[in-house]
C-alpha cells in the first residue's frame, strides 16, 4: 500500500469515526449561512456606505465598534469553554450552561462600566455628542456577552439549525432597520448606529429560550462548577480574545490614527477582505466542537485536510478579489472609497494567513492545551500597535493594513512552533498535496452512499 493509499484510508476512517455524514451536512449548512451573512453584510456596508459617506462611515464605525469588543474582552473564555466542558462532562452540561450565563452577565456588566469610561479618552478628537451617545450605547456590552455563551452552548449541543440561525438573525434585522431608515430619510450615524446594536436583544431572547429546550438548566451556581469554567476559562480566554481581536482591534485603534473618512474607508477594506474568511469560521465552528478531547494525532489528521482546503479555496478567492478590487469597491460603494484599494489587496493576502492561522489555533484549543499558544499569539497581536504607531502616520491605509498582516504572519510562524513544542507532534503541512483531493472524493463518496 502507498503511502497516499495509506493517508486517504486512514483519513476517511477517521472522518467516518466521527460520522462524517452529519458533520458534512452540518458543515456545509454553516457555510451555506456564513454566505448569506456575508451577502446581507455586504448590503448593510454597501447602504451606510452610500448613505453616510467615509466620514459618516467611520463616525459610525467609531460609535458602534465597542459594545462587542469589550463584550468579547471581558467573556473570560467562557464560550469556548462552555463546548469543551459540555462535550467532556455532559453530565453537567446544564450547570455548566447555567453558571456560565451568571458569569458573563457579571463580565459583561463590568466591560460595559469599562468601556464607557474608557470611551471619551480614547474618541478624543470626535464631538461630545459622539462620545456621549458611545458610552450610551456601552449598555448592550452584557446582552452582547451573555449572546456569545448562549450561542456557543447551542453549538455545542450540535444543534447547528439553532446555531445559524442565532448567527444569521443580527445581520438580518440590521438589514431591516436600515432599509427603514432609509425609506423614512433619517439615515443618521447616530441611528445606524442603533439599527447595529440593538438587534442583539431579540437575537438573545431566542437563544435563551433555545437553551431552554437543550438543557433544561438546572438553578445551582455550585462552586466546583464555577472552578471548572474559570480555570480551563483563563487558558482559553487569550485564544479567543485574539480572535477577537483579531476582527476588531485595528478598528479600535485606529480611531486614534486616522480620520473619520480614513477610518471609514478602511472599514470598508477591512470589511469587504472578511467576507474571504467564511469558509475557514465555517469549518471552525464544525471541526472544533467534534474534536474536542481527541487526540493530537487525529485532531491533526482532520484539521490538516481542514487547513490545506480552506487555504487553497481562500488563496484563489483572494488572488480574484484584489484583481477586481477596483470595480468592486467602486461599483458597490462608491468612488469616494477609490483610496481603499491597495488596504484591500493586503488584508486579503492576510485573509489567507488568517484562514490558517484559525483552523491552526482550534487543534491545541480541542486537545485542551490553549495556554501556551494564547501567550505567543498575544506576543503576535502586541505587535500590531507599535507597527500601527509606526506605518500609519508614514503611509497612512496602507501602513494600518501592510502593519496587521506583519502582525498575522508573527502569529502565525509562532503557532507553527508550538506544535512540536506543546503537542509534540509534526503541524500540519499548509500546502495542498494529491492525497487531499483522493481523500475529498472518498468523502463526497462516503456521503452520497449515506
Amino acid at each position: 500500500m502507498s503511502l497516499i493509499e495509506h493517508h486517504v484510508g486512514f483519513t476517511l476512517r477517521l472522518f467516518s469515526h466521527l460520522r462524517l455524514t452529519t458533520a458534512l451536512a452540518a458543515t456545509l449548512q454553516t457555510i451555506f449561512v456564513s454566505f448569506v451573512i456575508v451577502a446581507v453584510n455586504l448590503i448593510t456596508g454597501i447602504l451606510t456606505a452610500r448613505y453616510l459617506g467615509p466620514a459618516g462611515r467611520g463616525e459610525q464605525a467609531a460609535m458602534s465598534v465597542w459594545p462587542q469588543l469589550f463584550a468579547f474582552c471581558f467573556s473570560l473564555g467562557l464560550a469556548q469553554t462552555l463546548i469543551y466542558k459540555v462535550r467532556h462532562e455532559s453530565i453537567n452540561a446544564s450547570e455548566f450552561v447555567f453558571c456560565g450565563i451568571v458569569i458573563s452577565v457579571a463580565a459583561g456588566s463590568v466591560a460595559g462600566i469599562f468601556g464607557a469610561l474608557l470611551i471619551p479618552f480614547w474618541l478624543s478628537n470626535y464631538s461630545p455628542e459622539t462620545i456621549s451617545f458611545a458610552q450610551l450605547v456601552m449598555t448592550a456590552t452584557p446582552l452582547s456577552a451573555v449572546y456569545y455563551v448562549a450561542t456557543a452552548a447551542v453549538q455545542a449541543a450540535g444543534r447547528f439549525s439553532w446555531y445559524n440561525t442565532l448567527l444569521l438573525m443580527p445581520p438580518i434585522l440590521t438589514l431591516i432597520g436600515l432599509l427603514i431608515l432609509a425609506v423614512c430619510d433619517a439615515f443618521w450615524p447616530k441611528l445606524s448606529t442603533l439599527a447595529y446594536v440593538l438587534p442583539v436583544v431579540p437575537a438573545l431572547a431566542c437563544s435563551l429560550i433555545f437553551l431552554r429546550r437543550i438543557y433544561h438548566p438546572r438553578f445551582l451556581f455550585r462552586s466546583v462548577i464555577v472552578g471548572k469554567l474559570l480555570s480551563y476559562g483563563v487558558q482559553v480566554w487569550g485564544i479567543d480574545l485574539l480572535v477577537t481581536l483579531s476582527r476588531q482591534a485595528d478598528r479600535a485603534i485606529l480611531v486614534g490614527l486616522l480620520s473619520p473618512a480614513e477610518l471609514g474607508a478602511y472599514v470598508v477594506a477591512q470589511s469587504m477582505a472578511l467576507t474571504l474568511n467564511v469558509v475557514s469560521n465555517s469549518v471552525y465552528a464544525v471541526l472544533y466542537p467534534r474534536a474536542a478531547g481527541r487526540s493530537p494525532n487525529d485532531i491533526i489528521a482532520t484539521s490538516g485536510l481542514a487547513i490545506r482546503i480552506c487555504g487553497t479555496i481562500v488563496s484563489f478567492a483572494a488572488v480574484a478579489a484584489g484583481v477586481c478590487a477596483p470595480i468592486l469597491l467602486t461599483v458597490l460603494y462608491g468612488p469616494t472609497f477609490a483610496e481603499a484599494v491597495v488596504p484591500f489587496r493586503i488584508l486579503a493576502a492576510d485573509a489567507v494567513i488568517s484562514a490558517v492561522n484559525v483552523l491552526s489555533i482550534q487543534v491545541f484549543m480541542a486537545a485542551g492545551r490553549p495556554g501556551p499558544v494564547a501567550i505567543l499569539q498575544a506576543i503576535g497581536l502586541a505587535a500590531y500597535i507599535p507597527l500601527a504607531f509606526t506605518l500609519v502616520p508614514l503611509y497612512g491605509l496602507d501602513g494600518a493594513a501592510v502593519a496587521w498582516l506583519v502582525s498575522s504572519i508573527f502569529r502565525l510562524v509562532s503557532i507553527y512552533l508550538c506544535f512540536p513544542l506543546v503537542l509534540h507532534v509534526r503541524p500540519p503541512w499548509p500546502f495542498p498535496r494529491r492525497s487531499d483531493l483522493v481523500a475529498l472524493q472518498g468523502m463526497i463518496s462516503l456521503r452520497s452512499r449515506s
